[in-house]
C-alpha cells in the first residue's frame, strides 16, 4: 500500500530518486519458517544485488522481520528494489505495510 509518493518516483514495486544522496530502510517480515534457514534481505539497484543483510533463523519460529538501512548517490535514472530469499521454500511474506515496508528519501 502506496502511503506517499513525492515526485512520483515509485511504480512497479521499484523506486526511481531523484539524481542525490538518498537514504532507503526497508522491513520485510518473513512468516512460518518451517527449519533451520539462512535468510538474505537485498537492496537491489538497478536490477543486481546491491547491499544485503543475512541471518540464521531458527525452527518454527513464528515470524521474523528483516531490515536493511542504506544512504547512497543515485544518478537520476537508478532503481531500488528489495527481495528476501530463503533456504526454506515454506516460508511466505507477511504483506501488511506494518510488518513489511519500504521507504526512500533524498537526504
Amino acid at each position: 500500500t502506496e502511503v506517499f509518493d513525492v515526485g512520483s518516483g515509485f511504480a512497479s514495486s521499484t523506486w526511481t530518486p531523484p539524481a542525490g544522496t538518498v537514504l532507503i530502510n526497508a522491513c520485510v517480515t518473513a512468516v512460518n519458517i518451517a527449519g533451520d534457514a539462512i535468510v538474505i534481505l537485498h537492496l537491489y539497484k538497478n536490477s543486481s544485488s546491491f547491499k544485503r543483510i543475512e541471518r540464521f533463523t531458527v525452527s518454527f519460529q513464528a515470524d521474523a522481520g528483516y531490515h536493511i538501512s542504506v544512504i547512497d548517490q543515485s544518478s537520476g535514472s537508478d532503481t531500488y528494489e528489495i527481495y528476501i530469499e530463503a533456504e526454506d521454500p515454506s516460508y511466505s511474506v507477511d504483506g501488511s505495510s506494518i510488518k513489511t515496508w519500504f521507504m526512500g528519501t533524498m537526504v
